[in-house]
């Protein structure tokens, strides 16, 4: 999709997955971006590391 040799979403009820297996800089990323939203959206709970 992002090289051009595919296309993107055709209608607004597609998905387009990215299956980002073995990059750990990933994953950081995204538990970054998931803990920013539940701070905006007022959800989640804190848990006791020990």
């Amino acid at each position: 999709i992002v090289a051009g040799l595919k296309p993107g979403r055709e209608r607004d009820g597609e998905t387009n997955l990215f299956w980002h297996r073995g990059l750990s800089l990933s994953d950081i990323a995204l538990g970054a971006a998931m803990l920013a939203k539940a701070k905006q959206l007022g959800i989640g709970q804190r848990l006791r590391y020990t």
